[in-house]
């Protein structure tokens, strides 16, 4: 599916029709996650886990919503 997509990407090309994805890396993977998706929703969530942090200025129900979204997402 993705080979497919990308070969009419460059298909395009030859015909003069540019994408800027095809020339940054930061583009292409926003374009990735745009049209596939993220490729894998519990490293994701993981990694959002590890990384969450409570800001001096939030309130504890807002910490609390976000790790029981990401912790639902490993189950």
């Amino acid at each position: 599916m993705v080979q497919d997509w990308l070969q009419v990407a460059l298909e395009q090309k030859d015909r003069g029709i540019h994408h800027a994805w095809l020339y940054s890396w930061s583009s292409f993977v926003k374009e990735m996650y745009t049209y596939f998706g993220i490729p894998d929703v519990t490293v994701k969530a993981a990694h959002s886990l590890d990384h969450l942090r409570m800001n001096p200025d939030d309130r504890i129900a807002i910490y609390n919503i976000a790790f029981l979204w990401y912790s639902a997402q490993l189950q």
